[in-house]
């Protein structure tokens, strides 16, 4: 699916380097690197990006929380998680974006958290908008090689 993506992205006028599927809000996700982390299997990464897009709103949801409770070591186990999840989908913006949240909220000064946690919800956007993407062109492939092999 990775090399698809760079080569479809490169086609609409995209550039893309290093096997990241890029957007126009820049890097998302590292589609050659997500790939190989499902051993190939492009079912895989379809299903794990499924379990991304749903998990997330909840972390979200979570997070909030815990500031409105002031509760910043909370906020700080919360944005590891999204770190950690970040990771696994090769999604280094996202990434860097949750480790920001964590560092900020480690110093216990939740007001300082605010703009970091702004970021991370522009993050997921950007990473929910390419996701989803990536999803509907692994099941474009699939109807495609469906209808050749009927043929």
């Amino acid at each position: 699916m990775g090399q698809r993506i760079s080569d479809s992205a490169q086609k609409d006028g995209d550039s893309s380097r290093d096997g990241a599927t890029e957007s126009p809000n820049g890097d998302v996700f590292n589609s050659v690197e997500l790939l190989n982390r499902c051993m190939g299997d492009r079912g895989l990464v379809d299903r794990v990006l499924n379990k991304f897009r749903s998990r997330f709103p909840g972390e979200m949801e979570e997070i909030t929380n815990a500031l409105k409770q002031g509760d910043a070591d909370r906020v700080a186990r919360v944005a590891h998680r999204v770190k950690g999840t970040a990771a696994s989908v090769s999604a280094k913006r996202l990434f860097q974006a949750a480790a920001d949240v964590e560092d900020a909220s480690r110093t216990g000064r939740l007001e300082d958290v605010l703009p970091s946690i702004e970021r991370l919800r522009e993050e997921w956007e950007k990473c929910l908008h390419e996701a989803e993407a990536m999803s509907s062109l692994e099941h474009a492939e699939q109807a495609v090689i469906s209808d050749l092999q009927r043929v």
